[in-house]
């Protein structure tokens, strides 16, 4: 996983989905680096400081979004909005080794570039040309995150797969998960336990 999107905000500043795809932060110009092993490297003028990434995770501002039946504070709640590259999925090849069938593979269109917006209530995408696509969030029936990719299943629907090219792959998976978590309580769909590989509740 990309740094941007492990660190959905910036550990020195605060500020939330400031970290660009090369490691620096748009507000304060720290940059962080790949260092030894698994850590992370925070690089200013002044200084240099390495990691782990929970480290560094443990001092950003952000508030739990797993938690059941918790508000996020004023000003942190939704509607969110992003600019993403969103593809749906078009069929499923097989994937065989002589004449042995192992499973499918999902194909998808071409990605479109545009902007998802999630709200309590839907996730929208609009793409600069074409048509878009709004799905309810009791209807969606996975959340599965990948290294550069986040897929969504809705009910009905082929499986969206959206890359943020701005934003933190890892927060949008906290956002969705919280809306959608709090959207099946409020339709008394049940307590969310797992998003994936499906959707599953108690």
């Amino acid at each position: 996983m990309a740094i941007k999107d492990l660190l959905w905000a910036c550990p020195a500043c605060h500020r939330v989905e400031s970290i660009a795809a090369d490691g620096r932060c748009s507000a304060c110009g720290t940059r962080y680096l790949r260092g030894t092993g698994a850590r992370i490297r925070a690089v200013t003028p002044d200084s240099v400081k390495e990691q782990t990434a929970l480290e560094w995770l443990a001092q950003l501002p952000w508030p739990d979004l797993e938690g059941d039946g918790r508000s996020l504070p004023a000003g942190l709640a939704p509607p969110f909005a992003q600019r993403v590259l969103a593809r749906l999925a078009t069929g499923a090849e097989a994937l065989r080794r002589g004449t042995d069938c192992l499973g499918f593979i999902e194909s998808f269109a071409p990605s479109a570039p545009g902007r998802l917006e999630l709200t309590d209530t839907h996730v929208t995408f609009m793409p600069d040309q074409g048509a878009g696509w709004s799905w309810e969030l009791t209807g969606i029936t996975a959340i599965s995150p990948s290294s550069s990719a986040l897929q969504l299943k809705a009910r009905g629907h082929p499986v969206a797969q959206l890359r943020f090219t701005d934003g933190s792959l890892r927060l949008w998976e906290q956002r969705l998960q919280y809306c959608v978590r709090h959207a099946y309580v409020r339709a008394g769909q049940g307590v969310i336990t797992e998003f994936q590989p499906r959707i599953r509740t108690r």
